[in-house]
């Protein structure tokens, strides 16, 4: 069975998942070994918690980020960060570190985010009038309850006309959180894998249609950057920002190129396929702009100037399929 292929496929996910958690759990033990020998800790409450979890289906985005966290502190010798960051995961320990069903919930509602959401909030780009990035939790609880009944009739959806692309989410995707703001409009991290991070639609958008875009814009990131915990995919390096984007008006580095096809491949697949079930009028704008972007990217992954390795070749060559081209 092939993971290495942007094809959606319900064997390669629980494949590629079972990898990823192998390679995460194997870093981990390496940044507790270090900790135990450099500051004569003793963590085997920890390494008993990694052993037991490499075949658990997904962990929560909080217990990942304090090792992100735990990663940095490292890198810098900040001997309080790091001792700060094994007291999270142990808190996270404590409480539950595997997540069985999706949460919807406004940022802000969970102490663990803080230090991502001001990264978030540090986004520099601005918008055609100028203005900055804004991050705001939604506070009212009738306007989060809409929102959570529009993700739930776009996840609906979602499993309904592409099983394939649901089985992605039920593989990959344990929070989703939702924010008011502008400029930024999503966000997905391997810091806080399983973790999405959306802005709600303006009121006069197709609610469902833009969450059922950003939902499978940002899961097929969650499944890309799996991959590239596997394997290094692209060879160019990421200051060589030679590469037309597909989405974005600017020249960007080949891994994000490669990101933004991989992306527009399943949001084209999923809009073709609800077209072909009677969607057509609702959905045909998102399809033929998808498409349009996803022709931008193909020529430029296929170009002379994009190497990448044999698995990624293997992914890049599957995204005609992929889409249903």
């Amino acid at each position: 069975m092939e993971i290495f292929t942007s094809i959606p496929n319900p064997k390669a996910n629980k494949s590629t998942a079972r990898k990823l958690r192998e390679f995460q759990v194997d870093l981990w033990k390496i940044y507790t070994s270090m900790c135990e020998t450099k500051l004569g800790l003793e963590l085997s409450d920890i390494n008993e918690i990694l052993d037991s979890i490499v075949n658990e289906k997904k962990l929560s985005p909080k217990f990942i980020f304090a090792f992100y966290e735990l990663s940095c502190s490292m890198k810098s010798g900040d001997i309080t960060g790091i001792l700060d960051s094994l007291s999270k995961i142990k808190i996270a320990i404590g409480n539950e570190i595997i997540s069985e069903k999706i949460e919807i919930s406004s940022i802000c509602s969970e102490d663990w985010e803080w230090n991502y959401i001001n990264y978030l909030r540090s986004y520099e780009r601005k918008n055609i009038r100028n203005e900055s990035t804004i991050v705001r939790p939604i506070l009212n609880n009738s306007e989060l309850d809409f929102h959570k009944k529009n993700i739930e009739v776009a996840l609906n959806l979602i499993k309904e006309q592409t099983p394939c692309i649901y089985s992605e989410v039920e593989a990959y995707l344990t929070d989703i959180k939702i924010f008011q703001g502008r400029v930024l409009r999503g966000d997905t991290s391997s810091k806080v894998f399983g973790a999405i991070w959306l802005r709600v639609p303006e009121k006069e958008d197709d609610q469902v249609a833009y969450w059922i875009e950003h939902i499978i814009h940002e899961v097929s990131h969650l499944k890309l950057e799996a991959l590239f915990h596997l394997d290094k995919l692209t060879l160019n390096c990421d200051d060589e920002k030679i590469f037309r984007a597909p989405i974005r008006n600017e020249m960007r580095p080949l891994r994000g190129v490669f990101h933004a096809t991989f992306v527009l491949s399943r949001m084209v697949r999923f809009f073709k396929t609800a077209s072909l079930n009677g969607y057509d009028k609702r959905f045909r704008d998102r399809l033929q702009l998808c498409r349009l972007q996803l022709e931008i990217g193909i020529n430029e992954v296929l170009s002379d100037k994009a190497n990448f390795t044999e698995n990624g070749k293997k992914i890049r060559d599957s995204f005609n399929e992929c889409s249903m081209l």
